[in-house]
């Protein structure tokens, strides 16, 4: 990296939250162009697919994170400045059944 973008650079961590439920390709590319140093909030599902570790397992390995926290976890401060990232999970859905006549 070259250190001489970060003379000047905002502080403040970005922050993303979503369910990730699970994460999509589109996911991670939204992730991926808010930049390195990430702090992704991963929302608690009442109707998850894959539980609430596994998809912070999954967010945590993309190299654009830093730290992964639960939304029950999160300060109100963090969650108020947390960019939302648009959810996939219905259209993925949707194609699955269409795929597989259902």
């Amino acid at each position: 990296m070259d250190t001489r973008s970060k003379i000047g650079a905002s502080a403040t961590p970005q922050v993303a939250i979503g369910s990730f439920d699970p994460v999509t390709v589109a996911e991670a590319e939204a992730l991926a162009a808010m930049g390195t140093g990430l702090t992704v909030i991963v929302r608690t599902m009442p109707d998850e697919l894959l539980n609430w570790r596994a998809r912070a397992e999954l967010v945590a390995g993309l190299r654009c994170v830093s730290a992964v926290i639960s939304d029950a976890d999160a300060s109100p401060e963090l969650l108020a400045q947390a960019a939302p990232i648009t959810e996939e999970r219905d259209s993925l859905i949707a194609t699955i059944r269409f795929k597989h006549g259902r």
